[in-house]
């Protein structure tokens, strides 16, 4: 999924969602939090979002946008809060992944296809990147080689 997390976590090995006033990790499951933690909360259409961010397990592949460039990361699944980051209060610990340099920033005009690069600029908190799974897993595979697989080199092996 897509988490726009904000940027002082990645050192933290975490990605984080708002919700400042409610600890998600307070509670073993989405229907409990759902029912207990937004009592008498509407929440509208942020259910799917709130639900997506939740129910996030160890092994998921997450994107987070920046300027230009995106993050990947592989959940490690450890719930924590912290009130003092405003919209990333809810956190989950992650692994970001990186190219044989450490660079874990992935330029969007360089590597990424225009479809992903527009979906990209959904203004939701976090969203469903399905639709793209086959290539960001073909990005992750080339960085767990230390590489990033650039939108031309698959142009040109096609």
């Amino acid at each position: 999924i897509l988490v726009r997390s904000p940027r002082e976590l990645i050192e933290k090995g975490l990605i984080g969602y708002g919700w400042q006033d409610i600890d998600f990790s307070a509670y073993n499951d989405i229907d409990d939090l759902l029912k207990n933690g937004f009592d008498g909360r509407n929440i509208g259409r942020k259910k799917n979002q709130i639900t997506r961010f939740f129910n996030l397990k160890e092994g998921d592949l997450v994107v987070v946008p920046f300027f230009k460039s995106i993050a990947i990361a592989k959940v490690i699944g450890r719930k924590s809060f912290d009130s003092s980051v405003s919209k990333g209060s809810n956190q989950v610990s992650v692994s970001y992944l990186g190219d044989s340099k450490g660079n874990i920033f992935i330029s969007r005009e360089k590597y990424l296809s225009t479809a992903l690069q527009s979906r990209l600029r959904i203004r939701m908190s976090n969203a469903d990147l399905k639709d793209f799974s086959d290539e960001i897993l073909r990005q992750v595979k080339a960085l767990e080689k230390g590489e990033a697989l650039t939108w031309a080199t698959k142009m040109v092996e096609k």
